[in-house]
């Protein structure tokens, strides 16, 4: 049977390689899951990417829905036979321009504001992706010290304990 030094010298390595294993595996994960998070916000920054194409062609629509109502607007006020010059074809004329252009600013400002969030989000994922797992590498040097110091306490321990005392001899 072993002395129980040796015993406790033996115990203070498991513990130390317990140690370790455990922050190598929980670094492992950190890094797997890392792995995961990056390529999520890649398909997802694709896809908005895909929202943005859609967004300016929504707006585009949009913009020419507007344009065709407001041509048409126009004609039904021609084919009434109001005439051009006349005060009430004129007012009702630049009635309909002002609304159409304000229309058209608010959906050009929609499109910009959509676009703007969509931009931001994509940044906000680039951001998250570079920084996903960059705790592994100190959890790894976190167990490595709590190891070694876990092995330098049995050590010390161990010398502790075989070393007579110099006061009993």
């Amino acid at each position: 049977m072993c002395p129980p030094q040796t015993l406790m010298l033996i115990s203070a390595g498991v513990s130390a390689f317990g140690q370790y294993q455990q922050a190598q595996a929980q670094a492992d994960a950190m890094e797997r899951q890392a792995q995961i998070d990056r390529r999520n916000a890649e398909i997802q920054n694709q896809q908005l990417e895909e929202d943005r194409k859609v967004e300016r062609i929504r707006a585009n629509d949009e913009e020419l829905a507007r344009r065709s109502k407001f041509l048409e607007s126009m004609a039904s006020m021609r084919a009434m036979k109001r005439g051009r010059e006349s005060n009430s074809f004129l007012a009702l004329a630049d009635k309909d321009k002002k609304s159409y252009g304000f229309d058209v600013a608010q959906v050009r400002l929609q499109q910009e504001i959509n676009e703007n969030r969509i931009t931001s989000q994509i940044a906000i994922n680039k951001t998250s992706v570079h920084n996903a797992g960059a705790g592994a590498g100190a959890v790894r040097k976190a167990g490595i010290f709590s190891a070694g110091a876990t092995l330098a306490g049995g050590i010390g321990e161990y010398k502790r304990s075989t070393i007579p005392d110099k006061g009993t001899a």
